[in-house]
């Protein structure tokens, strides 16, 4: 056996004590041959270096016997990649594929002795089972190097289907060219093809259920799996869904829907998603038998024996049969038994009958068969009709629920025929008394029906029948109620021992006839109170009162006010009445107190009785009531709490609280509350901008509690401290210190204020250094004379008196509204500036002033404001207009200006 550069060889097994000869051949490279011996335990390793088996085929290594009852020995040859020359491994493995499809073959190649491969190329070849080459692309991918790529072939095929062998080859101009082959098989994707098998019912009657048996046929190699339908005229009527048929098979499916008569003679399409199979279809329709004809004569005589003629058709395709039945007044008189008709066909039948020598009433025949029927009346000759006539004058058709109705009714026999009728009288439908009447022909006879009278027959009718005629008329039913008695919820059933109850009693006529009875109030069976003679129009209710005495022998007693049909009880509660206490809690009470706030009395009410106290509450100073509360105290205690404002002069007197029944007394001390006063208010004599002063208060609590609150200090009306609240005893003092740094922009005298919340004292502080800002008009420099259409300028000079910059607004006024201001003009210390001001000019500035002010000082100059009128052109009388075409137009115009200023303007005609 020889073994090449990279591989392994499988030996056959042999008997014992064969020699096995392996011959290992490598290329200038380090082999190691590795002998397997079978049965044994430990692996045999046998290592040749590969000087030995440069191209020598003739070394013989030989290593164990293998044993027959053992697998082959196998025996690999594993050559280091790092000293081989370029060399090429190369696969293929194809699976199975359908005949409909495409598919991917990818080979693998591999470079195993890790040198770069040179013009590397893969070819694939694929041929089918006569070895006709059917594909056969080419790829050169990238070259590798100790490493296996995969190569893809995309859409292969489809191949038609059979088997196929595949085959790689890989290539490079510095390696010897390897192959793999692999083959597989293509396998045929057929259809799903439907035929109709002759076991169907496609022949039915209409409803019936067509049957399809479809046979399903898979022509191909794979399972498929469809949907089977079957459709007439295009609509679908019955699907199997995901019929699975295996390669090769037939399967039966069975489609069933209704017949239609509208499918006779159309196919019916059985279909997969492949082919389609039809079939014609026959559906029948199933008719009736109809009476197409019913003869009967149009009269006949009493005793006359009268014939009946019938025609009955079969309406349909399929034969039918059915009993055919003749009746008379709704009677069966004969009977054609099984009449069997078959499609389309008609037969007609005679029945006869007779007419009794008594009979009283037209003949009704009929012929009926399953599906039809059909009636004709045949007049009875001299007969007439039993007419009735309701005589409302001799009938009792008004009256109440416990009498009885009485109709007196007329019948007139009109024909030629004695009638015996049942005469009835009914109300909304249901009959309430009929009376058999024999009348003979041409007759008249009075009869009268009785029945008892229900309420609700009021305002329906009575209808008095023959059968022949009917006449009817209103009935009027009073309904005969009684009265009953219930005691209103208004009553006043619980009360003291010193009240009445009230007991209302509602009574109500529950029918419609006035009733007149007394109502009666009893306690336990003795009557106490009586109203007599209450009377109550029907279908009304009536209020009647009873005030009845009472004592604490009364509580839990049972009034029961009664009529004569029904009574209504009630249990009394009769309330014993007992006092109201009131009592002063002086720990929960404020009764020491100061002049600023309420006294409080906190009072415990004590109810001593059964009954709820309603009274007055009073709270009372020196004799004088301070407030009052009204309060409704149930059995057992409660409280209130009074309050009323302290005043000075309650402090060491009695508070008095008082019902209606007690009263009590507590102690009241009331403390006089002052105020805090600001005094002896200490500011320097002056100050200097940026200087930080001492600003001293006293405070002073001038009452006779301890009072705590804010203390303010304000310059020039800004709080410039914080507010710091202090607390000061009655009649005491204290001296509030504050510290305040005057801005370095102050240009005025400090106002500084120190506030309590009562009181406020302040002072001016001069601030040193400080002068007037003093306004001077210049009129030479200023426009003081203009006209209304011009502006006002006014220039002012503004000196600073002192040693202290001064900013101040600067504005200019006309009869005190503002016409102008600069703001903000500053003015060094000693120094003199000059400002101008503009504003426009009015009409009515004229023999004004304007003055301008400085925080400290005014100016004022006089106005003069001129009117600038307007051009007034009128052509004068004097003018020459009428004129010949040779002379000249001459006209005159007079000019007037309207205003106070010379106007200059042309002239225009």
């Amino acid at each position: 056996m020889y073994v090449g550069d990279s591989g392994s060889v499988l030996l056959d097994g042999e008997e014992p004590g064969t020699e096995l000869n392996i011959t290992a051949q490598a290329d200038e490279s380090q082999g190691l041959v590795r002998f397997l011996v079978a049965g044994e335990v430990a692996t045999i390793t046998r290592t040749e270096t590969a000087d030995g088996f440069v191209n020598d085929t003739d070394r013989t290594l030989t290593e164990g016997y293998p044993s027959a009852e053992q697998n082959p020995i196998q025996v690999d040859l594993e050559v280091d990649p790092e000293i081989l020359d370029t060399t090429l491994r190369t696969d293929i493995a194809v699976d199975d594929q359908l005949d409909n499809e495409s598919f991917t073959v990818s080979p693998t190649v591999e470079e195993i002795g890790n040198d770069a491969t040179e013009n590397l190329g893969v070819d694939l070849t694929i041929e089918d089972s006569t070895g006709t080459e059917v594909y056969s692309p080419s790829q050169t991918p990238s070259e590798i190097a100790g490493e296996e790529i995969s190569v893809p072939f995309d859409a292969v095929g489809p191949l038609e289907a059979g088997t196929y062998n595949a085959t790689v080859t890989a290539t490079a101009d510095n390696a010897e060219t390897v192959t793999a082959s692999d083959s597989f098989t293509v396998q045929e994707v057929g259809e799903l093809a439907v035929s109709i098998n002759e076991s169907s019912t496609l022949d039915v009657r209409e409803n019936e259920t067509i049957s399809v048996d479809a046979d399903i046929e898979n022509t191909g190699d794979v399972p498929l799996t469809q949907n089977i339908t079957a459709s007439v005229n295009g609509s679908e009527q019955a699907t199997t869904t995901d019929v699975s048929v295996g390669a090769g098979e037939t399967v039966t499916k069975t489609l069933t829907f209704t017949g239609e008569t509208a499918f006779d003679g159309q196919n019916v399409t059985v279909s997969s998603a492949d082919t389609a199979a039809e079939a014609q279809l026959t559906v029948r329709k199933v008719g009736e038998l109809v009476i197409s004809t019913l003869d009967a004569p149009a009269s006949a005589n009493q005793s006359d024996t009268i014939a009946v003629n019938a025609t009955i058709e079969n309406t349909g395709d399929v034969e039918l049969t059915q009993d055919v039945t003749f009746l008379v007044d709704e009677t069966i008189e004969a009977t054609e038994q099984d009449v069997t008709l078959s499609g389309g066909e008609q037969r007609t039948f005679e029945f006869t009958y007779d007419i009794a020598a008594d009979r009283q009433s037209d003949i009704p025949v009929n012929v009926t068969t399953a599906n039809d029927s059909a009636t004709q009346t045949v007049a009875l000759n001299g007969l007439g009709d039993l007419t009735v006539d309701i005589n409302e004058t001799n009938s009792d058709l008004a009256v109440t629920d416990e009498e009885n109705v009485v109709v007196n009714a007329t019948l007139n026999n009109t024909g030629e025929i004695d009638l015996t009728k049942e005469i009835t009288a009914s109300v909304n439908g249901t009959d309430q008394t009929s009376q058999q009447v024999n009348l003979e022909a041409g007759t008249t006879d009075t009869i009268e029906l009785t029945f008892p009278a229900e309420e609700s027959f009021d305002h329906q009718n009575v209808n008095v029948s023959s059968g022949d005629d009917s006449d009817s008329a209103l009935l009027m039913v009073d309904k005969v109620g009684e009265l009953n008695v219930s005691l209103n919820e208004t009553s006043d059933l619980e009360v003291r021992e010193d009240e009445n109850i009230t007991a209302v009693v509602d009574v109500k006529n529950t029918g419609d006839i006035e009733f007149t009875q007394n109502i009666t109030a009893d306690i336990n069976g003795t009557q106490v109170k009586v109203k007599e003679n209450v009377t109550v129009p029907g279908r009304t209710t009536t209020t009647t009162t009873f005030d009845i005495p009472v004592d604490l022998t009364d509580d839990g007693e049972t009034l029961t006010v009664s009529s004569n049909d029904t009574s209504d009880p009630a249990q009394l509660t009769v309330l014993e009445v007992g006092e109201l206490g009131a009592t002063i809690n002086e720990t929960a009470s404020s009764l020491d107190v100061n002049d600023e706030q309420n006294v409080s009395v906190n009072v415990t009410l004590e109810n001593t009785g059964e009954a709820t106290l309603n009274q007055t509450i009073a709270a009372s100073v020196n004799g004088t009531n301070q407030t009052t509360a009204d309060v409704s105290v149930e059995r057992g205690t409660d409280a209130v709490t009074l309050e009323f404002p302290a005043e000075k002069a309650f402090d060491g007197q009695d508070v008095t609280v008082r019902s209606d029944d007690t009263n009590d007394t507590a102690a009241l001390s009331v403390a006089e509350v002052g105020e805090l006063t600001v005094n002896d208010l200490q500011t320097p004599a002056g100050v200097n901008q940026s200087e930080t002063v001492n600003i001293n208060a006293t405070i002073t609590n001038t009452g006779e509690t301890e009072l705590s609150q804010n203390v303010t200090l304000t310059v020039d009306g800004e709080v410039v401290e914080p507010n710091e609240t202090v607390t000061v005893a009655n009649d005491s003092s204290l001296t509030q210190n504050f510290t305040y740094t005057v801005p370095d922009t102050q240009q005025t005298n400090l106002s500084v204020a120190v506030s309590t919340t009562d009181d406020t004292a302040s002072e001016e502080v001069p601030l040193i250094g400080l002068g007037d800002l003093t306004v001077e008009i210049n009129e030479t420099a200023s426009s003081l004379d203009v006209t209304d259409e011009e502006h006002v300028s006014v220039n002012v000079s503004l000196t600073n008196t002192g040693e202290i910059d001064l900013t101040q607004n600067i504005t200019a006024a006309v009869n005190g509204e503002q016409q102008a201001i600069h703001e903000d003009v500053t003015v060094a210390a000693g120094d003199t500036t000059q400002a101008t001001l503009t504003f426009d000019a009015h009409k009515a500035f004229d023999g004004q002033s304007v003055t301008v002010s400085s925080n400290d000082d005014s100016d004022h100059a006089p106005l003069s404001v001129a009117e600038v009128g307007e051009f007034d052109v009128s052509i004068s009388e004097t003018s020459h207009l009428g004129v010949t075409d040779e002379e000249n137009v001459v006209v005159n115009v007079d000019v007037t200006n309207t205003g106070e200023t010379e106007l200059t303007q042309n002239i225009t005609a």
